[in-house]
């Protein structure tokens, strides 16, 4: 049997992977995610791809940090997020397989959200 392990942050150790995913926050919960989780559709709304890996602590390339409010409020904040723009996507699928974000903090241009 084979198998095969993706990983999308080469810094990131191989004890360190994650348990968990977007998919998996409740009420109450947080983790720490890459940028490219985040998208923005045509009318400026933000959205949160749900197979993105949600780990503990911040690293290098994991610097937005998600949390879900004890009353379902998705909190992103993007003020960890260093050369990154969130360009305008095209829903279809990508819609399909994300939740909508309620609030995005941040302490960067907000030309570059």
């Amino acid at each position: 049997m084979s198998m095969s392990l993706s990983v999308t942050n080469p810094c990131i150790r191989l004890n360190d992977m994650p348990t968990r995913s977007v998919k998996d926050l409740k009420p109450g919960m947080s983790g720490w995610t890459q940028a490219w989780a985040m998208w923005k559709d045509d009318a400026g709304r933000f959205w949160l791809r749900q197979n993105y890996s949600l780990y503990d602590e911040k690293s290098i390339g994991i610097e937005m940090l998600v949390t879900v409010k004890d009353d379902g409020v998705i909190v992103v904040d993007t003020s960890n997020v260093h050369n990154h723009l969130w360009e305008t996507e095209s829903p279809g699928l990508a819609e399909a397989c994300s939740i909508p974000i309620t609030t995005v903090h941040t302490k960067r241009n907000p030309s570059y959200l």
